[in-house]
């Protein structure tokens, strides 16, 4: 069955409505931010966003107030980008998507974001991170106790994009793409993630290079994956390791393309010790970059 709408939400700070936006600009969509809805109902109560949240904890009629704009969507005859934490579970012809972003990538860009509205002040990355934490724990502990959720599962959703080191424009052109091979009942990969922000697990010099492209030969480089083979990772403390498919994602890197298709298969421990810092250190020698973000020693 075709979808009609496409629902988004995602971590604090990643560039959900901008994302949201930026589609509705290009699929020709109307928007709905239910973020804004709760803004504006903030304000209007002489709170910030994270008071309003531990509100509606004992409050049920701020919840309702914002379910109800989503549950008309069901009914509407117009096509709609939703921006909203909850818009998945209300809007059921949509496909669903969710982004993510490093903790401490989120926190920068909500720092640098002057033009926020209704955010408490932060004077660091760390109090910030620390804030968008708390408040997406209001948020999710209320959610599991009205409507028995977990809003942060990837079981809920059909994409989820890690946006640590994608543009806004690079992730829409992304969702677009994945409408359209969804709408034609076409096999679409559901974890995407910048290979800019992929550890190695090998060493980078016992690679061979030159056979294990990530593009179809034919394909236009950003366009078009091979997703029948994706690179394997394991996702631990927010951060992606590479299992199998180190050549794939130098591939990528080499060709610079901004996001690609991965096997999410566990979320093992991994500690990162010496041998783990140099493995890192000589794989961004060797494809000339530095990771935004680095395991803890």
């Amino acid at each position: 069955m075709a979808k009609k709408h496409i629902t988004i939400t995602g971590d604090l700070g990643v560039g959900k409505s901008s994302v949201a936006k930026k589609l509705c600009e290009m699929l020709s969509f109307r928007y709905l931010s239910t973020g804004q809805i709760q803004r504006e109902l903030a304000k209007s109560k002489g709170m910030n966003t994270l008071e309003l949240n531990y509100y509606a904890e004992n409050n049920s009629e701020v919840d309702k107030y914002i379910d109800d704009h989503l549950i008309k969507i069901n009914d509407s005859e117009d096509a709609y980008v939703i921006d909203s934490r909850m818009a998945w579970f209300f809007v059921k012809n949509s496909l669903k998507i969710y982004i993510s972003a490093h903790p401490h990538i989120a926190a920068g860009r909500v720092l640098a974001d002057m033009e926020r509205k209704g955010e408490p002040a932060a004077s660091d990355l760390i109090s910030k991170s620390k804030e968008l934490l708390e408040r997406r724990s209001v948020e999710d502990r209320r959610f599991k106790k009205i409507y028995g959720v977990d809003c942060a599962d990837p079981g809920n959703f059909d994409i989820v994009i890690d946006s640590s080191r994608a543009s806004i424009n690079e992730i829409t052109l992304l969702i677009v793409r994945l409408f359209e091979l969804s709408n034609k009942e076409l096999p679409v990969n559901k974890y995407w993630v910048s290979p800019y922000t992929l550890l190695p697990t090998k060493e980078i010099d016992s690679l061979e290079t030159g056979n294990d492209k990530m593009l179809k030969d034919d394909d236009v480089p950003g366009n078009d994956f091979d997703m029948n083979f994706p690179p394997e990772v394991i996702k631990y403390d927010n951060l992606y390791y590479i299992i199998n498919g180190h050549k794939k994602v130098c591939e990528a890197i080499n060709q610079n393309i901004a996001l690609i298709p991965v096997k999410l298969i566990g979320y093992d421990a991994i500690h990162a010790g010496p041998e783990a810092v140099h493995l890192i250190q000589h794989w961004e020698e060797k494809l000339k970059f530095l990771f935004d973000v680095y395991p803890d020693k």
